[in-house]
């Protein structure tokens, strides 16, 4: 009779004991441990990779879009790089680019437009700190000096080379750009209002929405029309000599022109500023001209960056003084008749410029999950202005 050692079958089918399941168990649990550790690891890295690039590309491109513009300030206007506005009896004041919200003026009594138009502390606060605004001005080099075949006596509409096609193409023109007429060295600004590309006009209606096209204004308009042939009771570009606008000699030795004294270009407007509608995204915005030829609208112009908490501009300039630098033009600054600021004793002038100190700044589009607060990133750049800095001297055969 044979017996069966049931204790020891049973022994070997009884698995693990307590010690080797607490020991698998705190292996197994360290490991997940590690493994869930450096996935929250990678996740907050991933997260941070995520915001910063963003942000930083935002940057990038902002500030790239400024230096290429600001590296045409002051080209292709007349010397002493400023257009003549309406000013004097018959005028109102123009409307300036600017962040939603805001009204901007020409300052009463402004008789010109300069290359730079300043506009320290013009923007919205973000985040407590007061930004900027500026405003340049630059000729368009597709549509410069242009022949005028006829001028409207009352200053509404100009006829253009026939062989300049304003429909199509460089020379395309559109409502709302802005063309500069200049005849010898006086130089006025219109808005375009409406064009006959078949007929080659280009026309300059009142009401306007920067309020350029004021045709009869004393100064910096088109100007009142010579009466019966007297033009001595004319204004503005009319009553610049020569005036009439074809002078001929007497006696006649030169074939007669088919084109007038003035010439037309077409000069950019362009403003950078921060819109702060969005106080959770802030939106660096790059205008030109005001957009719409009939309807002031601070609403409109171009987003080029997001999240952009910081815009801050300065200036050095050419004084024969001092030479001063990072100039803010405050009111001591710009102080008449005695300046008390970075140039005194003599007032800061915009023609003195010669390099913009920009600093851009953004922060991410969202807080970190960790800490809770933004990523903030900046740049800070100085562009020399080639357009103040240089003077065409041979501009002759």
């Amino acid at each position: 009779m044979h017996h069966i050692n049931i204790r020891s079958r049973r022994g070997l089918a009884a698995g693990f004991s307590l010690v080797e399941l607490l020991i698998s168990m705190t292996i197994m649990v360290t490991i997940m441990g590690a493994t869930m550790t450096a996935m929250l690891h990678a996740t907050r890295a991933n997260e941070t990779a995520l915001l910063v690039t963003a942000m930083n590309s935002n940057l990038r491109t902002g500030m790239d879009l400024i230096l290429r513009d600001m590296l045409q300030v002051g080209s292709g206007l007349p010397t002493g790089h400023f257009i003549l506005i309406p000013s004097g009896v018959g005028s109102v004041q123009i409307n300036m680019p600017g962040p939603p919200g805001t009204t901007t003026l020409s300052a009463v009594g402004d008789t010109d437009l300069n290359a730079i138009n300043f506009g320290t502390g013009g923007g919205p606060t973000v985040a407590g700190v007061a930004t900027d605004k500026i405003t340049t001005l630059a000729a368009d080099s597709t549509f410069n000096d242009i022949g005028l075949t006829a001028r409207a006596a009352d200053g509404t509409n100009i006829t253009v080379n026939a062989a300049v096609n304003i429909g199509t193409g460089p020379d395309r023109v559109v409502p709302g750009q802005l063309i500069m007429l200049e005849k010898g060295s006086y130089a006025i600004l219109l808005q375009v209002t409406s064009i006959d590309s078949a007929a080659h006009k280009i026309y300059f209606a009142v009401n306007d929405s920067l309020k350029l096209n004021q045709h009869t204004a004393t100064e910096g308009s088109m100007g009142k029309p010579c009466v019966a042939g007297d033009c001595t009771v004319a204004t503005g570009l009319t009553f610049f000599a020569p005036s009439p606008d074809i002078a001929l000699p007497s006696p006649q030795t030169v074939p007669p022109t088919p084109f007038l004294n003035t010439t037309a270009t077409r000069v950019r407007m362009i403003s950078y500023y921060i819109d702060n509608t969005d106080t959770l995204h802030p939106r660096l915005v790059r205008r030109i001209n005001n957009g719409s030829p009939t309807v002031f609208d601070n609403t409109s112009g171009t987003t080029v960056a997001f999240d952009v908490d910081k815009l801050q501009i300065s200036y050095d300039l050419a004084d024969s003084n001092t030479n001063p630098s990072y100039v803010m033009f405050n009111a001591a600054d710009i102080a008449t008749p005695v300046g008390t600021g970075a140039c005194a004793p003599s007032p800061c002038s915009v023609n003195q410029v010669r390099k913009i100190n920009v600093t851009l700044g953004t922060r991410s589009r969202k807080p970190f999950s960790v800490s809770g607060q933004y990523f903030h990133n900046q740049l800070t750049t100085q562009i020399s202005l080639r357009g103040m800095a240089f003077v065409n001297e041979y501009s002759g055969p």
